[in-house]
């Protein structure tokens, strides 16, 4: 519960605690539970919830908390509608786009992308790996090379096997490898195109929060 303290009608202090009065009032012996009556004999009120608080513009505008005042004979919570400066605006937009950033390079770094049924890796490793994938697959078909015949490696019966991100394995072909790399492409344009759409957003509104940095962003594995 919250208290007020009131003298002469006026409000003295608030919010004002039950350990205070006791504080102020140290030569008085006080019961372990105190009851309305008992406490408006030191000028000690419960502050009440108002039926309903102020029509407001979440964006441009907050509520702030006034002393209590009087209210049906009950002392009540005062809100008072106050102006959000200009920066605190600028400051939300900000956190605003932080929050689209994140997503984006979670989505980027853990949400990989799917080439022939399969979702691939998108990790700055995997990357780094496709890529030099690729290059070998564009000097394989530059040379007229069979473009479907596994890249040589380690796995079994001597070719290159890759792991997806289901945790199955498939044979690495030049042709696979261009169109993972090919996806991974697509899939960061895509994705910072729908981050600077959710920071569009988030500047038309008042409220730039009311713009949901979780939606509306391409597919990824599993919905990360």
């Amino acid at each position: 519960m919250t208290y007020t303290k009131i003298t002469d009608g006026i409000v003295d202090a608030y919010p004002y605690t039950l350990d205070r009065l006791r504080t102020d009032f140290p030569d008085t012996s006080f019961p372990a539970n105190l009851d309305p009556d008992s406490l408006a004999a030191f000028g000690v009120f419960q502050v009440h919830e108002p039926e309903s608080l102020p029509n407001f513009n979440t964006g441009t505008q907050r509520l702030e908390q006034g002393n209590p005042k009087l209210v049906n004979g009950k002392w009540t919570k005062d809100y008072i509608v106050v102006e959000i400066p200009e920066v605190d605006r600028k400051a939300a937009q900000d956190a605003h786009w932080d929050a689209i950033k994140l997503v984006r390079e979670r989505k980027g770094q853990l949400g990989g992308y799917l080439v022939a049924g399969k979702w691939f890796h998108s990790d700055l490793k995997s990357q780094t790996q496709q890529l030099g994938l690729a290059r070998k697959a564009d000097r394989i078909e530059a040379a007229g090379g069979n473009m479907n015949t596994p890249f040589p490696g380690p796995g079994p019966g001597g070719i290159l096997v890759w792991k997806t991100m289901d945790g199955s394995w498939v044979p690495m072909t030049p042709a696979l490898a261009q169109q993972i790399f090919a996806a991974a492409e697509a899939q960061d344009l895509a994705l910072f195109a729908h981050a600077e759409s959710l920071r569009a957003q988030g500047l038309q509104v008042d409220n730039p929060f009311t713009v949901d940095v979780e939606a509306g962003w391409p597919a990824t594995y599993q919905g990360i």
